[in-house]
């Protein structure tokens, strides 16, 4: 049985406005991952070679859970400094 994932109303307007908002959707939540796709970001970043060595247990977590990992702070590992996904502005 595949997990049922609720939305907010506001979510089908929603636009991201990256490092300019106050708050962080990469902090303290618990980001799912559908079957399949930690070997597709695992893809993704080995791919495009964003990420040093170091980062395989990383994917390991990402594989078990199938969940971003976080960091001890409760933000996501693809956090950036200007707070927004390396993830997303590195692979798309």
């Amino acid at each position: 049985m595949s997990p049922q994932h609720w939305m907010m109303k506001y979510m089908q307007t929603f636009q991201c406005v990256g490092s300019a908002c106050e708050m962080s959707c990469c902090v303290g939540w618990d980001t799912a991952l559908l079957p399949g796709e930690a070997a597709q970001v695992k893809a993704a970043l080995t791919q495009n070679a964003v990420y040093e060595k170091g980062i395989e247990p990383v994917f390991q977590l990402m594989e078990e859970t199938q969940t971003m990992p976080k960091m001890n702070s409760g933000h996501c590992v693809m956090l950036t400094a200007e707070r927004t996904c390396g993830l997303q502005s590195q692979c798309g």
